[in-house]
């Protein structure tokens, strides 16, 4: 009986030791510095500042990192409600994809942005987006679409102030207006 229990147990033992085995490239997988040192998911989160709230986030993931760099990722999207003083909405950004540092403080949004400021009802769709945060300075060298009412409005970039007001569009190639159809 000792014996049989000895013979079952020397397999088990030799397939034991043959999985205790690691490859360096699987234990640099698992780096620190790879990893996230924080991560929500379903996050969303109020930004203040003197106790008036000036953004609301919300993020299907958050990632942030301490290094190499310190930055904050979000890999499956962002949705940003900007408020006035009052505490009226002033605008929205939504992108599929973002990623800001804390230095330079510099957010970056890509892959379907679209931006809406709701005082002069401009929207704004474009690929990708920098906000420099610390010159308070928005642009994209990408091509952008601005829709304003019934205007239609194509470009291959824009600059503007972080509030919107001040939008320029550059090498602006045609203003559209659309006519609504009254058989509706």
């Amino acid at each position: 009986m000792k014996r049989q229990s000895l013979i079952l147990l020397l397999p088990l033992c030799s397939l034991l030791l043959a999985g205790c085995t690691n490859s360096i490239e699987k234990v640099r997988f698992f780096d620190r510095k790879v990893l996230p040192q924080q991560a929500l998911t379903n996050a969303q989160i109020l930004r203040s500042q003197h106790g008036q709230v000036q953004s609301a986030i919300n993020a299907p993931t958050i990632e942030q990192y301490n290094e190499p760099d310190a930055r904050t990722i979000y890999p499956k999207g962002i949705y940003v409600v900007f408020f006035s003083d009052s505490g009226d909405t002033n605008g929205s950004l939504r992108a599929n994809y973002a990623i800001s540092w804390d230095q330079p403080a510099v957010m970056l949004a890509r892959d379907s942005v679209v931006i809406i400021n709701y005082q002069s009802g401009d929207t704004v769709y474009l690929q990708e987006l920098v906000w420099n945060r610390e010159a308070g300075r928005i642009f994209s060298n990408y091509p952008l679409e601005a829709h304003n009412g019934q205007q239609v409005t194509y470009g291959d970039s824009f600059h503007s102030d972080d509030s919107m007001h001040h939008m320029q569009i550059i090498n602006q190639r045609g203003v559209f207006v659309l006519e609504e159809d009254e058989t509706m």
